[in-house]
Parts: structure tokens; sequence; C-alpha cells
């Protein structure tokens, strides 16, 4: 259903939009790349979750990523090369901050995003997620496959989960669910497009094993930092990313689908 027909009224009658569109769940973090329909113009990419965590960081890498709005109500940040220095990024306090305070320690995670993938580079394209600066595989990463440009994997705590079935270079909503509660080593983390279970893939994820977050990490999109070499980023368009620190039902991701299928921008 699109979000134009979400409405809240008070008792007085006045119309109250729901927070996030009436997108479900809590997020830490919440972007809808929207801050520009074209151009480089933007300098951070604005978190709408109310925690205030913007990506404070743009690399739009010598001209190889810029916004654009390939369609009405769906703006992205396209990057149109694997190579360069192209990122959207924070660096996530050592101490405590809005990430760390939400994600350190647990057990069940929801990356939401919203996706064209084109292609990757070859040694694992970053898509979004919590990377360090030393050339690791991330905390909480969400990655192209090495081997298949168009399927997926998570890292994490530095492991990389088995690839994902092919998602294709559609635009697509995905959700990645963490769950390492789970009984079954392949439920623990689960991937799925369009509001339907695509790929049960959790082997990298142990019984009850919590996130752990190190120093000097980053929340970043489209690239990692390695000492300042980079060139590990997609040929694609981002359009939103959130993550929650919850292990989303089917019923959630269906019905987050059924709003941003129609329009990732924000409401």
């Amino acid at each position: 259903m699109s979000r134009a027909f979400v409405q809240l009224f008070t008792s007085g009658g006045d119309f109250v939009p729901p927070a996030g569109g009436g997108l479900v769940g809590t997020p830490v973090v919440r972007y809808y790349f929207d801050e520009a329909a074209s151009g480089t113009g933007p300098t951070a990419v604005v978190d709408r979750s109310g925690n205030g965590y913007d990506l404070t960081t743009i690399n739009y890498g010598a001209g190889n990523m810029a916004y654009a709005e390939p369609a009405a109500g769906m703006r992205a940040l396209d990057s149109i090369s694997v190579n360069g220095t192209q990122r959207a990024s924070r660096a996530i306090d050592n101490t405590s901050d809005a990430v760390r305070d939400a994600l350190a320690g647990v057990t069940q995670a929801t990356i939401e995003l919203v996706l064209r993938l084109d292609a990757a580079n070859s040694n694992g394209g970053r898509v979004f997620g919590i990377n360090d600066r030393a050339g690791n595989d991330g905390e909480l990463m969400v990655k192209a496959s090495n081997d298949l440009n168009t399927s997926l994997k998570l890292s994490f705590n530095d492991l990389d989960s088995p690839d994902s079935n092919n998602i294709g270079t559609a635009r697509s909503v995905l959700h990645i669910v963490l769950d390492s509660t789970q009984g079954t080593a392949s439920n623990r983390l689960k991937l799925y497009q369009n509001g339907t279970l695509l790929t049960s893939f959790g082997d990298n994820v142990g019984l009850n094993e919590t996130l752990a977050l190190a120093a000097d990490l980053d929340l970043v999109a489209f690239n990692r930092d390695s000492g300042g070499s980079f060139d590990r980023s997609i040929d694609g368009a981002l359009f939103y990313a959130a993550i929650y620190a919850e292990a989303f039902t089917a019923q959630m991701v269906s019905d987050n689908y059924d709003i941003l299928t129609l329009d990732d921008d924000q409401p």
C-alpha cells in the first residue's frame, strides 16, 4: 500500500503523519538518500530515524558518484564504478554513540535496503553497513559476492556468509535479517527480496553470537577505507537504507516492502 493512504488523526480531527511514513520497526538509523534530485551538492546524508546520525562525509569519487532520481519518489545515490573512493560515511565513536549503544552485543538486527545492483568489485564491493579501517570483511556489512556480481552476503563479526541467491539488476527492496538465537544455522541469516524469502544463509553466525563492535569503525555506504585504500565499491544505486536492532518477522518485511516499493523518499 502507498504511504499516501496511511493516515492518523488526533481527537480534534487534525491530520498527524505517522513516523517513518507508516514503516514498522524502530530504526537505529534511516537514510532516504533524497537530499537532491541530481548532482553532487549535498555534503551529508541526513538520518531520519530521530537519532541524528547523519553520514557526515560524502566523497563523490572524482565523478564516480552523484545523486539521481530515475523515477518520481525514488531519489538515490548512484555509483557508476566498482572502483574509486566514492562513499558516504560516518566514524562510529569508540566509546558511545547512537549506533554503538544500540547495536553492540545484539543477537538480532535487520538491515533494510532499496538497491539496484548492476555490478560489483570482485573483492567484495561494499553496499551498506559497519566496517573497520583495516581492510577486514566487516562487522555488520552487506557486500556483493566476490564471484557472482548480483548476489549478496553479510559479513558478521568479520566473517562472510555464503553467497545469496541472485537478486538480479532491477531495483529491489531487500531485508537482511540476523537472528543468532535460531537453532538451525542457516536460519540465523535470511535475505528477503521484495517481501519474499530468497535465501537462508546464516552458516557464518554462531548460536547466540553477539555483534562485537571494536574501535575505529565506520558506518558506510558504497566503500570501505583500509588505511586510505578504497576500491571496494559497486556499480548501482542506493535509494534507501536503515538498520534496526531487532529481527524482522515475515509480516514486518511484507509491511515495509508494500511502502518502500512505491516510494522510498522521505514522507
